[in-house]
């Protein structure tokens, strides 16, 4: 009887002639987030900037205006780094005019001082140049919410970076450009490494959706809004940019 009565409800709560005792459909289960990998990611990355970068340029072209409102601020004082540097190319990096260029690039996007580390590994003939950015030295940073984190707000750091390794390379050594670009920023345990991708040399416009959090690399999905990453990486991320003060 019990089984009957229960049928006969379903029935009633169906056609909307039974006023209590009806359950809504529950709501279906999240997707589970899939973690891409670093060539799918990175293309997708790459597909953002363009189209966002056409749309600024048809924007600006329709006003006839600038693309971007200049910068103010104080420039922030730029500190070099070296790890197995020669002479040489100390005195490469450290010209006047590319130093101050990157410090003007920054105007605006970070307060001072930034240190840019310039490493040699001479096992793998790679070089690096990272921008070190504590949390504090950020100005205003768009962090986003949820699992979401928009890193393309970074670009212009990367950008100023990639424009001063080109300056570098053009006035002294071609070889420069090859070196790979970062930002790197810590809070606490944490160390996040924000690398730059790119028909080589990049420009510094892409942000790349694979971070690397203490040594491990996690791949984001890219979405107009920023990059899709799990919940915990997204943390991490946030932790890594947010200003303590």
């Amino acid at each position: 009887m019990a089984l009957v009565a229960g049928r006969g409800r379903a029935l009633l709560c169906a056609w909307g002639l039974a006023s209590a005792g009806c359950d809504s459909d529950p709501a279906p289960a999240a997707a589970p987030l899939v973690e891409p990998d670093r060539a799918t990611a990175t293309a997708a990355a790459r597909a953002q900037a363009e189209k966002a970068g056409a749309e600024q340029q048809a924007s600006a072209a329709a006003e006839n205006g600038p693309a971007s409102a200049p910068r103010t601020g104080v420039a922030p004082p730029v500190l070099l780094v070296w790890d197995n540097v020669g002479d040489l190319y100390q005195s490469f990096f450290s010209h006047r005019e590319p130093v101050t260029r990157l410090s003007e690039d920054l105007t605006g996007y970070a307060n001072g001082p930034v240190n840019v580390h310039i490493r040699w590994d001479q096992s793998s003939f790679l070089g690096t140049i990272r921008l070190r950015i504590l949390p504090d030295t950020l100005i205003e940073p768009a962090l986003g919410t949820g699992n979401t984190v928009p890193l393309q707000e970074l670009a212009p750091l990367t950008a100023a970076l990639a424009t001063y390794r080109a300056d570098v390379s053009g006035r002294f050594d071609v070889r420069v450009a090859s070196f790979k670009l970062a930002l790197e920023s810590f809070s606490g345990a944490r160390h996040c490494v924000f690398p730059v991708v790119g028909t080589p040399p990049p420009d510094g416009r892409v942000v790349s959706p694979c971070v690397i959090i203490n040594g491990q690399e996690r791949c984001g999905t890219p979405g107009p809004d920023g990059v899709a990453f799990a919940e915990d990486v997204a943390a991490d991320l946030r932790a890594c940019l947010t200003p303590k003060g």
